[in-house]
């Protein structure tokens, strides 16, 4: 999406990263952060996720079967591994997810 495009409207305009891997980086402008708060960001989105699955390795039968049944499994997991992501890159930068806030 160009940057500038606003994302207030539903427009039929999707985002697309058919490759595991690829990531997409959205900034904006906020107000400072008070020294005694913290901040929360929240996203409401619409449209639909393909889940890229690395068929190498032993079949994780139990996994799968929890994206299905289990109501926002596969987000909730992917939330997860991105925390672990994030930690490890910010590690080698001598850094914690805690300085990112500051």
């Amino acid at each position: 999406m160009p940057e500038g495009t606003s994302l207030a409207a539903t427009d039929r305009a999707y985002l697309e990263a058919p490759r595991q891997g690829e990531m997409t980086m959205l900034t904006f402008a906020a107000p400072p952060v008070r020294p005694d708060r913290e901040r929360t960001v929240f996203v409401k989105a619409s449209g639909y996720y393909r889940i890229h699955i690395d068929a190498r390795g032993e079949p994780q039968t139990e996994l799968i079967e929890r994206v299905f049944q289990e109501p926002d499994f596969a987000a909730r997991m992917a939330f997860l591994d991105y925390r672990d992501w994030e930690a490890a890159v910010l590690a080698k930068r001598g850094r914690t997810p805690r300085d990112q806030q500051k």
